[in-house]
């Protein structure tokens, strides 16, 4: 029944981004913001592109077993004794834990680049926390998330991709919204002053 319900919500929120994203219209938020209107161009026919974000979760976390997808079934586990390949288990989509968001577990994962220290990451709250063990070597039952592997399915699906910051949330937030706002395509409306 959770399952339904989730599929259904999804799918509402993705309708609902991309008719606010094809609409045209304004809001309340966005009447004093120029935005440039593009359209389809002869060397290509995109009008919009909508991005769908799900926070605290990586790709291979949602896409591990997407057929065609680069994905990952299986991680590394950084031990005293060296590095041990851990097999990927599916879980809900729903945990009742949350893995760290900070930039000191950032660093931990992946460890000089090598990847292997996401069983030294803590599983709660930043900055101390116990740690996550094979808590992080998962990823989503793909019936969790339905929806996302039917757009994914019909539409594309960015894999080979990374976020552009190594700590909390609001970094990455900044940096969505950075990256749709025109900066020189639009016009900028004048400053007035008083006297």
């Amino acid at each position: 029944m959770k399952s339904s319900a989730l599929y259904l919500w999804t799918i509402a929120m993705a309708v609902g981004l991309a008719l606010g994203a094809c609409s045209g219209g304004s809001s309340p938020i966005s009447s004093g913001i120029p935005f440039a209107r593009h359209r389809g161009s002869g060397s290509t026919p995109i009008q919009h592109v909508v991005i769908v974000v799900q926070e605290n979760r990586s790709f291979d976390n949602l896409f591990a077993t997407f057929p065609g997808a680069n994905g990952a079934k299986r991680g590394k586990e950084k031990l005293s004794t060296g590095d041990r390949w851990v097999k990927l288990k599916p879980q809900p989509l729903v945990i009742g834990y949350d893995l760290q968001h900070c930039h000191a577990a950032f660093l931990k994962a992946l460890d000089s680049g090598k990847m292997d220290g996401f069983n030294l990451e803590g599983k709660g709250a930043c900055p101390t926390a116990p740690l996550a063990g094979k808590a992080p070597y998962h990823y989503v039952s793909p019936a969790d998330i339905a929806p996302y592997w039917d757009i994914a399915d019909q539409w594309v699906l960015a894999d080979d991709t990374f976020q552009t910051q190594g700590s909390g949330s609001f970094t990455a937030h900044q940096d969505l919204i950075r990256g749709g706002t025109c900066v020189q395509s639009c016009s900028t409306p004048s400053a007035s002053t008083e006297s």
